[in-house]
């Protein structure tokens, strides 16, 4: 994929992310691939989906939002390995990892929507 699909690409799911986080609400990673059209996302490589949560994830975390991927959700409402790593990443140093994503998500959700 080219680099203006894929700056493109992490614009259109940065603002989907942001909708759903105003919303006080998570999506599921299903929902996501199909809202931004997931045959582009479906190998794994530099611009699969947990890239495309990794990109847009780290700039609203440099912004000072929180890591907008929190929202982002399986089946079982919980963010999957990828999201625990990035956090890690990132700095987050919570050890329980529903105290960490829960953390994360109201972080989210208030830069999204503050009171």
């Amino acid at each position: 994929m080219e680099d203006a699909r894929w700056e493109a690409l992490v614009a259109t799911t940065t603002a989907l992310l942001r909708d759903v986080a105003r919303r006080r609400s998570t999506i599921t990673y299903r929902e996501l691939r199909e809202a931004v059209g997931g045959a582009d996302l479906v190998g794994r490589g530099r611009h699969d989906l947990a890239a495309l949560l990794r990109a847009v994830s780290a700039r609203s975390d440099d912004a000072g939002r929180g890591l907008l991927s929190a929202v982002v959700v399986r089946a079982d409402g919980m963010p999957g390995g990828g999201f625990f790593r990035l956090a890690f990443d990132r700095g987050r140093v919570e050890t329980e990892p529903r105290a960490l994503w829960l953390s994360e998500v109201h972080a989210v959700f208030d830069a999204a929507a503050p009171a």
